[in-house]
């Protein structure tokens, strides 16, 4: 027989991240649940620049 953990050993390898939750949880806190996945995303994602790094909009007429 296999490995059990291939698949995720398979997805693991191909640079995907699997947040896993119990069924019951799912059921009874979805909150958690999506909580648990954003979080996996929010973590992914890039830092925001800080804000003042932005440029000023030009005044009218200026290019």
């Amino acid at each position: 027989m296999g490995d059990a953990n291939q698949p995720e050993t398979m997805t693991r390898s191909q640079g995907y991240r699997v947040p896993r939750s119990r069924n019951n949880d799912g059921l009874t806190s979805v909150k958690g649940v999506l909580e648990t996945v954003s979080g996996a995303v929010a973590a992914l994602l890039p830092p925001h620049p800080p804000r003042f790094a932005r440029r000023p909009l030009p005044a009218s007429g200026e290019r």
